[in-house]
């Protein structure tokens, strides 16, 4: 079932995303990730939805209208600070991005699947609910990064929602892309 994300979902959502997505929140430990999504639920321009099988998540997508407000949060702030003060060969890394990395405009920011359900179409459901959400939200465009080897995702991308390719970069050792979608 297909609904959207709430507070109550933050631990299962926090614990897929350490799980399945390459991020500097997955750096930082699944606490941060939890953290994460407990407290930015709480802004208006901040939303997602949740696929579950029984009472158990087994899918999410996040979409924000403004990325540079992402990290503004005071608890998500203190948190990423006691994480960095743990591991403080990441902090440049980290640095660096929240400076570089979060201009104001909408974004899809983070998505997984738990592995046994994969193939299953889950997370073209999942994106066309986020397109259909930015798009209620009067988004006209928004962005996305996608790693270069992740097909399925470029094919949903590209060939279901339109998405064009940006430009691509290097991250952590990874080749990504980051694409542009009209709503």
């Amino acid at each position: 079932m297909l609904v959207p994300m709430e507070k109550r979902h933050a631990d299962e959502v926090g614990k897929l995303h350490y799980l399945h997505v390459g991020s500097f929140l997955k750096d930082l430990g699944e606490n941060m990730c939890i953290c994460f999504y407990k407290n930015v639920l709480e802004s208006d321009s901040n939303f997602g939805f949740v696929y579950t099988e029984g009472d158990r998540v087994q899918g999410f997508i996040f979409g924000t209208l403004d990325n540079s407000k992402l990290f503004m949060h005071l608890r998500v702030r203190l948190t990423l600070l006691l994480a960095l003060l743990k591991k403080p060969w990441l902090m440049r890394r980290v640095l660096c991005r929240y400076r570089k990395e979060f201009p104001p405009f909408p974004e899809r920011c983070y998505m997984a699947t738990a592995k046994q359900i994969r193939g299953k179409g889950i997370g073209r459901l999942l994106n066309l609910k986020l397109h259909e959400e930015f798009k209620n939200r009067g988004v006209s465009t928004y962005q996305m990064r996608i790693d270069a080897d992740n097909k399925a995702s470029l094919g949903v991308t590209q060939k279901v929602l339109g998405g064009i390719i940006m430009d691509e970069f290097e991250d952590n050792g990874k080749r990504r892309y980051r694409l542009e979608v009209t709503t």
